[in-house]
This record gives C-alpha cells, structure tokens and sequence, in this order.
C-alpha cells in the first residue's frame, strides 16, 4: 500500500529535511508537491486526495488551523510539525494523528508514517467490512418471500422474520411486530427460500 504524503510547510530547511526523510527513510510512500500556504494546501487536497498530512502551524499566510477550519470532513490523517508545543490541545480538537516538534528526527518520522500506515490499511478493511455487511443487509432486506399460508398467499420481508417454528407438517413464521404466519410447508420445504 502507497501512503499519498503532503508536506505543508513554509520554511525551506523543514521542507527539504522531511521530504529527504520521507524518501530516504520510508518505504511505500509517494510525495505530493510540497505546498507553503493554506490557499496551496486546500487546493491540493481537494485535487490530490493525500492520505497523510504534515502541517506546520505557523504559516506564511495564517495559522495551519485556519485550513482546518475550512473542511467539513478530514479525509486524511494529520500530523501536526511545529516549532511551538503550546497547541496540543488544539491538535487534539482538530483530532490530529500525530504531535511532532521540531527539531524533528528520523525515528519519529518513520514511527508515525509506519503507523499512520497500518491505521489506514485498518480503516480501510473496516469499510470494505461495513460496505460489505451493508451489502448483504439490503439483499437481505429487499429479499421477499411468497408464502401459502392455510388462508391464502402472503408476501413477507425476509428481514422481518424473527423466527421459524416446526409445526408438522405446517411452520409458523414469527415476524418483528410480533404477528405469525403458518405456512402449508415443512422447514425443509421452506429453507432454500432464506437468505
């Protein structure tokens, strides 16, 4: 899995060190052109999508929290690269994945790129998990089921049923509202129509 990486920082000797770092250090990484101000960054997270974000707080142009502010949802995760430890707190609120103070070392930015790695690679298992389970619960619950009761037919949700019980040679069916159906049919003759 390649980590897509944006770096903004407006001081060129924090930007050459964590790029060198990046490409020297880290494995399965691909750098985004490095951007300086907020205009730049929000620009190139909107057309570059970057998995990991680097972002120094004081920028050029306004305060790293300021481009925060300005999206309705974080696609990324966020490491906060700062001069200042005063804005923990802040961090925390903007949920920011990591907290690096410069000078910053080798270690730290390979710990928190392997990191920042594995959490994606799990949230991303999680929703192709919940897709699927979202999947299966609307087949489940557009399935529909004809069934001969003793007083005719009657069409039922397959996602309404609660349980099934054996009457021979009849089944009852019983549904969420707390009504049952009995059916002219065996559980065996039944079970190839459930899901």
């Amino acid at each position: 899995m390649k980590l897509k990486i944006l770096i903004v920082e407006d001081e060129p000797k924090s930007q050459k060190l964590l790029a060198y770092f990046l490409h020297h250090y880290c494995q399965e990484v691909e750098q985004l052109p490095t951007v300086s101000s907020i205009e730049e960054a929000s620009q190139s997270i909107c057309s570059h999508k970057p998995d990991l974000l680097f972002l120094d707080i004081e920028l050029a142009d306004g305060n790293g929290f300021q481009l925060l502010e300005t999206m309705s949802k974080k696609t990324f995760l966020l490491v906060i690269v700062t001069g200042y430890d005063h804005f923990g707190i802040k961090a925390i609120k903007h949920d920011a994945f990591d907290y690096i103070l410069k000078p910053f070392s080798i270690e730290e930015i390979v710990n928190v790129v392997e990191k920042a790695k594995k959490k994606i690679k799990d949230l991303r298992l999680l929703h192709a998990l919940e897709q699927e389970s979202s999947t299966a619960k609307s087949n489940q619950t557009n399935k529909k089921l004809i069934l001969k009761t003793t007083s005719g037919k009657q069409i039922v949700n397959t996602a309404e049923i609660v349980y099934i019980r054996v009457d021979e040679p009849y089944c009852r069916i019983h549904l969420k509202d707390i009504s049952s159906v009995l059916i002219q049919s065996s559980l065996i003759g039944l079970l190839p129509n459930l899901p």
